[in-house]
């Protein structure tokens, strides 16, 4: 387009550009000239073949060479060769080739390889436009429709896809078909999965050669979920060329009514080239194109093997497998309720110690019966904040449990957390430097309780206030001691505990006991967000699950 536009445009070569789709080379003929003067002769050129020939010549040519993963296997080689001996002869021409990865092996010696950055916001805006541009989708606004749902917060993971260009194309076609994107995260990726194996091909009319078209896609696509799997499972994200031949041809081997004529080499070749599910990323390296895949697969292996039971034992509180745990209760049939139990059992047994199981039935005891209108587990993980805020070692861990317990409550109560955030905050991080701050925090958070009305109403916070405004006049300056200091934030902290009915004990925690109830939230707040992402959950059974869920009882 900058080319066209002359002396107006960026573009500082004079020459006029000609676009070709290599995948119209469809046959051992591959006559860039012809296809070139075809070009201008749909353009009304006359004598298109002499003007051809006459601008190659004299080096005025820009020739775009469209989609060299596109050409079927069978014609690859001889393209390449065409294509360079053509660019040799005429190499006072410019030239500029687009292929996936994948499917380019540095056969082009004259040309520059250039990656393709991730998109920012704007051109992937851009890149949607691009797509619906037929009178129809502009009739209807489907950009515009498209890219307004990508700014949803409920759809924030699927626009993170949307910076690679293929995984934005996929989306478009998920869109195309649909004009929606799933709101579970498992059906999108099902579905981009099902544009790749099956749609992808035929949306760019890719040739399959024969020996790959018996290898039905249910087939692929659970050989693609156990290489998926096993490479995540040994944490690794690129496997050797030999171990993913070797892969798919034990997969082969081991399924009686898999087609057993098939070559390893050639099957990973096709799903490189006409799927781009496995790239190559550096010379017989490879990994799957995007992480999101690979978790995709790797979730539909283990729900196809019903794993769940090995899943959770081995990894609930791995960070690398939330993803992984979230897509499994999205793809598992008939329901996630065997996924939620089992979450549930096992987070149980991080209560190991007199500490944390005082802790947890205090926070239940408090709570129950409460006036409030949170949910009741809502308000057991509200009060575990306050225990934690009135621990004084709390500073180190604080902002981790805050974040998995707040977070909890806000999707328990299906509304924003209940207490002002910078309340709770400032109480926590000023009580080591600005007292007078501290208090201040403390106060407000006392009259944030009293309106949300979490505790039982044994707990008096108007005699709380009393006790929190009589020693206000004692806040020690920042010129006074440590000693003088830590004893009045000690003051503090023992009027709050004293309030709640916390032991001091109870809060004094080893730094095992920390790590374990780190552990133990985890757990729970990764199982109330497999509960969002299922597809299918009993009533019955998350009733039972959220009624026992921070506290005691056991199933």
């Amino acid at each position: 387009l900058e080319a066209l536009k002359g002396k107006r445009g960026d573009y500082q070569h004079g020459c006029v550009p000609v676009f070709l789709e290599l995948k119209r080379f469809t046959t051992g003929e591959v006559d860039l000239v012809k296809a070139i003067a075809d070009e201008f002769t749909i353009c009304g050129f006359p004598n298109s073949l002499r003007t051809t020939q006459k601008l190659l010549d004299q080096g005025k040519l820009l020739i775009l060479l469209d989609g060299l993963d596109e050409v079927p296997t069978q014609q690859l080689n001889d393209a390449i060769t065409k294509i360079q001996d053509f660019a040799d002869q005429y190499k006072q021409n410019r030239f500029i080739a687009s292929c996936r990865t994948a499917a380019y092996k540095s056969g082009f010696r004259q040309f520059v390889d250039v990656v393709m950055a991730d998109f920012d916001n704007e051109q992937i805006q851009q890149f949607i436009t691009n797509w619906f541009r037929s009178e129809e989708d502009r009739q209807a606004g489907t950009a515009r429709s498209c890219w307004e749902l990508l700014q949803q917060p409920a759809h924030a993971a699927t626009k993170e896809l949307a910076q690679t260009p293929l995984l934005l194309t996929l989306l478009c076609l998920v869109f195309d078909d649909s004009q929606n994107f799933p709101e579970k995260r498992a059906e999108l990726y099902k579905q981009a999965l099902d544009v790749l194996l099956s749609k992808w091909a035929a949306e760019k009319r890719i040739q399959r050669d024969p020996i790959y078209k018996d290898l039905t896609l249910t087939l692929e696509s659970m050989m693609l979920g156990e290489i998926a799997y096993k490479g995540f499972e040994a944490d690794r994200l690129f496997f050797s060329q030999r171990e993913v031949i070797e892969q798919i041809r034990t997969f082969l081997a081991s399924n009686l009514n898999a087609p057993n004529h098939l070559d390893g080499d050639v099957i990973l070749q096709a799903i490189q080239i006409q799927q781009g599910i496995l790239v190559e990323r550096a010379k017989d390296v490879f990994s799957f194109s995007h992480l999101t895949l690979q978790e995709y697969l790797t979730a539909q292996h283990i729900a196809d093997n019903t794993w769940i039971e090995l899943l959770v034992s081995h990894h609930l509180t791995d960070q690398r497998w939330r993803e992984v745990f979230l897509l499994v209760a999205g793809v598992i049939r008939p329901g996630a309720d065997t996924l939620l139990l089992q979450i549930e059992q096992q987070s149980k047994t991080y209560l190991n110690t007199p500490k944390l199981q005082s802790l947890i039935c205090w926070a239940n005891q408090s709570t129950q019966n409460s006036e409030g209108s949170l949910n009741p587990a809502a308000k057991r993980a509200t009060a575990l904040i306050l225990a934690r805020v009135l621990d004084p070692s709390i500073a180190l861990d604080f902002d981790i449990i805050f974040v998995r317990l707040s977070g909890l409550v806000q999707i328990l109560a299906f509304s924003l957390f209940p207490l002002d955030l910078n309340h709770v905050l400032g109480f926590v991080r000023y009580l080591s430097r600005d007292l007078s701050h501290a208090l201040a925090c403390g106060l407000m958070l006392v009259s944030d309780l009293e309106k949300i009305k979490i505790f039982f109403e044994t707990i008096n916070f108007s005699k709380m206030i009393i006790q929190l405004e009589a020693i206000k006049s004692h806040v020690p300056d920042k010129h006074q001691s440590y000693e003088v200091r830590r004893a009045f934030a000690d003051q503090v902290l023992s009027i709050w505990r004293n309030s709640l009915n916390l032991k001091a004990e109870w809060l004094d925690l080893s730094e095992a006991e920390i790590h374990a109830l780190n552990d133990y939230l985890y757990a729970n707040d990764l199982m109330v967000r497999c509960k969002e992402a299922a597809v299918r959950v009993s009533p019955q059974v998350w009733t039972e699950i959220e009624s026992r869920m921070l506290t005691m009882q056991e199933q």
